[in-house]
């Protein structure tokens, strides 16, 4: 289903904005973004349309952290995965 939210203030990064936003929730993606006057024409082609009433709208953020002590401690370790064990014989 496509949903467009129109009469919005929709963050897009950069410090800039518009006003309208349009999703594909099958694909989870954008799939547009415009001002007031180019809405009347795309709201043909969405199953719901919202008006946000000029409420603001985000992006969902990431949480994207460290744990810093176990991080030092793993990367300080000797790391083994790429090694090759190569067995020679031993003659007397």
């Amino acid at each position: 289903m496509k949903t467009l939210f129109i009469n919005a203030k929709v963050w897009l990064g950069n410090n800039s904005f518009t006003d309208a936003i349009g999703f594909d929730s099958h694909t989870g993606k954008i799939i547009f973004t415009g001002n007031t006057r180019e809405t009347k024409y795309a709201q043909r082609e969405y199953h719901e349309v919202v008006d946000l009433k000029k409420r603001l709208v985000l992006p969902a953020f990431t949480d994207g952290h460290c744990h810093f002590i176990k991080g030092a401690y793993v990367n300080s370790q000797l790391n083994l995965r790429n090694a090759q064990i190569k067995m020679t014989s031993l003659t007397r």
